[in-house]
């Protein structure tokens, strides 16, 4: 992706989200287990902070809501793709 600014271009690299139910199945554990993980992690705890590294937390009123960086788990789990049989969905509908 390229943005433009007054007098450079700059080439940034595009990154991957994925929710915490398609990490899971990549990293082979239960989605709340995975959850729990990440909302530990989040406010401070140092147990798995390699999750808190690769991922983002989107502040809600109610609840928080988690996405893993897909390229950095993969670095993380030294896979090169996602493996086959992990359903990723794409969709962005809502």
């Amino acid at each position: 992706m390229k943005a433009t600014g007054i007098c450079e271009t700059y080439d940034f690299p595009i990154a991957t989200l994925i929710t915490v139910e398609n990490a899971s199945s990549i990293i082979g554990i239960n989605k709340e287990t995975l959850k729990e993980m990440l909302t530990k992690v989040h406010k401070g705890g140092t147990e798995n902070k390699w999750l808190g590294e690769i991922s983002l937390c989107i502040l809600g009123e109610k609840r928080n809501t988690y996405y893993i960086f897909l390229e950095a788990l993969l670095d993380r789990l030294k896979l090169k793709k996602v493996p086959a049989e992990t359903a990723i969905s794409t969709s962005t509908d809502r």
